[in-house]
């Protein structure tokens, strides 16, 4: 059992700390960011990466053993080497809720740093809410590298060079631009295409990279706060070797010489001096995905069919505890990994994300997305569902509903599909996904369900008997059922 659950009870009770009341909403929030921690740190200990909280985590951690009362964050520093490979290990140790955000998994996150997020809460940062922004804004906690520190005359650059790609980046994804803005933007959006997201997230971690921490003798959050914050910054020796601290009940790992840290960092840190948090002005909901929340209270047209289509609701409980889930525009890698393990071409089912590179995959998603609502769809295109059958929190599977039959698709026989990723076969997957999107399909009023199944395909088949399927018609190379 994981810490976390273990003590789930226990925590959420208010309590008084340091002269401060501290109620259940907030108890619940650093609960779901400890819930993050605590995964973080299980990844870290499985793959053998060392890290250390920092700022006010660090703060909170000797002052408080935990959180700041007046705080509602966590900070975790990673040296560069570990941080490194904390973000290739990350796409295929996180599951579903929980989503690592990087430029590259989350295209319009301008960040230089990394978060993991817990997709299935809400954290919305108010000050950029009428920038309509789609990407993923469920409960964090932050992961900053830590760098070399150069001279003068190289943060200088550092900062340039950083800032040029903040600006491009911000530009580029700024869609609701006017005027001047407007023009910055199509250029901004030229560069980063020609460019490439992976190019441009490469080129924004090399700026810091090139300043090795064994030729340095500070290190610090340089990627973060430049050289007019050097209280960031601390002599080697203090951050290259930890030791264990509580932080509420976790044990986490902190800096061997926390009291020089925190001095440099904070002055006189002993001193109890009530702030405010730092994310004071951000919308938490620990019960509600920020789809939702974006959709049915600051009315995101982006989210519209998250939950709901034609009134109904669409996240749907399967059989043995299985979700399906419509598509969202800002998809993360664990559904592209799903779909590497689906052939392009199977059994009539056509799978466009097989090989294609990975930055092309947020731009295919938020594309798939229009089409479920009706919108940008080519000529003679109707509209398309997709959805992802989770099963024990993991994406297995994927399937498609057209919710008109054209004399095209009626000729091939078909408008409802599904495929199971190859790991995920033989349990019965298919059945559970293919009769969930047969009552999605007639809770929407589809008129009417057509499928095909390739002559081989003695299992698929049988998934269309278990569902009830009327074979209507065969050829030499295909049945042709009718269901629901």
């Amino acid at each position: 059992m994981m810490l976390c659950e273990k003590y789930k009870e226990q925590f959420l009770q208010p309590e008084v700390r340091c002269d401060t009341y501290i109620g259940i909403e907030i108890k619940q929030v650093w609960f779901a960011e400890l819930q993050l921690l605590e995964k973080f740190i299980d990844v870290c200990n499985k793959h053998g990466l060392s890290y250390q909280l920092v700022g006010g985590s660090l703060l909170g951690a000797i002052r408080h053993k935990g959180f700041i009362p007046w705080d509602d964050d966590v900070d975790v520093g990673m040296l560069r080497p570990d941080y490194d490979r904390f973000v290739q290990l990350a796409k295929n140790e996180l599951e579903a809720p929980f989503f690592l955000q990087t430029p590259l998994t989350d295209p319009g996150r301008n960040i230089d740093y990394v978060q993991i997020r817990n997709s299935a809460t809400t954290a919305i940062d108010l000050r950029y809410v009428d920038d309509h922004n789609t990407f993923n804004q469920g409960i964090f906690i932050d992961i900053f590298p830590i760098d070399g520190v150069g001279s003068d005359e190289v943060l200088q650059k550092q900062e340039k060079q950083q800032q040029f790609i903040r600006r491009v980046y911000g530009s580029a994804f700024k869609t609701n631009a006017t005027g001047k803005a407007k023009i910055k933007h199509y250029v901004s959006n030229a560069i980063y295409k020609i460019a490439g997201p992976k190019n441009i997230d490469k080129k924004r971690n090399d700026i810091f990279r090139k300043v090795s921490i064994e030729s340095s003798n500070e290190i610090g959050l340089v990627s973060f706060l430049f050289n007019n914050n050097r209280r960031n910054y601390w002599k080697k020796e203090w951050v290259l070797n930890c030791t264990n601290a509580p932080f509420e009940f976790l044990n986490v790992t902190v800096p061997i010489a926390a009291d020089e840290v925190l001095t440099k960092t904070y002055g006189n840190w002993r001193m109890f001096e009530k702030g405010m948090a730092m994310h004071s002005g951000i919308d938490f909901d620990v019960s509600k995905s920020y789809m939702e929340v974006l959709r049915d209270k600051y009315h995101y047209e982006e989210f519209k069919s998250y939950n709901s289509q034609k009134g109904k609701k669409l996240d749907y409980e399967t059989e043995r505890g299985g979700v399906l889930r419509p598509i969202a525009p800002n998809e993360n890698q664990t559904i592209y990994d799903m779909l590497q393990g689906i052939d392009r071409r199977e059994n009539d089912f056509t799978n466009d994300v097989k090989d294609m590179p990975y930055e092309e995959f947020p731009e295919w998603c938020k594309l798939q997305y229009e089409y479920a609502n009706g919108r940008l769809l080519p000529d003679g295109y109707v509209p398309q569902s997709i959805y992802w059958l989770y099963i024990d929190g993991e994406p297995v599977g994927i399937g498609k509903i057209r919710w008109k039959l054209t004399e095209t698709s009626r000729e091939a026989g078909s408008n409802i599909g599904y495929a199971i990723s190859r790991q995920y076969r033989g349990h019965g997957y298919g059945t559970i996904l293919l009769k969930s999107l047969i009552d999605i399909a007639k809770s929407g009023n589809c008129p009417e369900l057509l499928a095909t199944v390739k002559k081989y395909n003695y299992a698929s088949k049988r998934v269309m008997e278990k569902c009830s399927g009327e074979l209507v018609r065969e050829t030499d190379e295909r049945w042709y059922y009718r269901l629901g």
